[in-house]
């Protein structure tokens, strides 16, 4: 209960941040369309709207979660979060510099959600391709929602 109303917070902080807006943008799209076939057109767009926000809102949410039931001092899991994102997306950028167009996503957490959010809305079509990250965001995941668990169910062990 504890670790669900957490996450609900976090889910509803990043909604209204992510999703309402998006959503909005769309009706607003659709009302200043010239007619009302666009919304035949672009049905799906909503429920990859939701999805895309998911996919960003649950492994977010974890990895926050699981920093922060790691310490006691909020500082530290801010530093723990934006270190994850900084350390990787620096790691990112010089490996795709080296390269001259290498990808190594599995380092970037913002490049992992970004390929998983571009498979949604349509814009990769191999799956192959968005498999790793996919794979990569469901174990960190996992992974944290075991941390988090392990660590808020401890003082409750005798």
């Amino acid at each position: 209960e504890y670790i669900v109303g957490k996450s609900g917070t976090v889910w509803c902080y990043l909604a209204l941040i992510t999703t309402l807006p998006s959503l909005a943008l769309f009706v607003f799209g659709v009302l200043l369309s010239p007619s009302l076939g666009v919304v035949f057109d672009t049905w799906d767009l909503p429920f990859r709207i939701l999805a895309a926000s998911i996919a960003l809102m649950v492994p977010t949410t974890a990895i926050a979660l699981c920093f922060s039931s790691m310490t006691s001092e909020s500082r530290y899991a801010g530093f723990g979060w934006f270190a994850l994102w900084i350390f990787g997306e620096v790691t990112w950028h010089v490996y795709f510099g080296v390269t001259e167009g290498g990808r190594l996503t599995l380092v970037s957490f913002h490049a992992m959600l970004g390929e998983v959010q571009a498979w949604i809305f349509g814009l990769k079509t191999d799956l192959s391709e968005v498999l790793p990250s996919l794979a990569m965001l469901t174990a960190l995941t996992v992974l944290s929602l075991a941390v988090m668990v392990r660590r808020v169910s401890a003082p409750m062990r005798v």
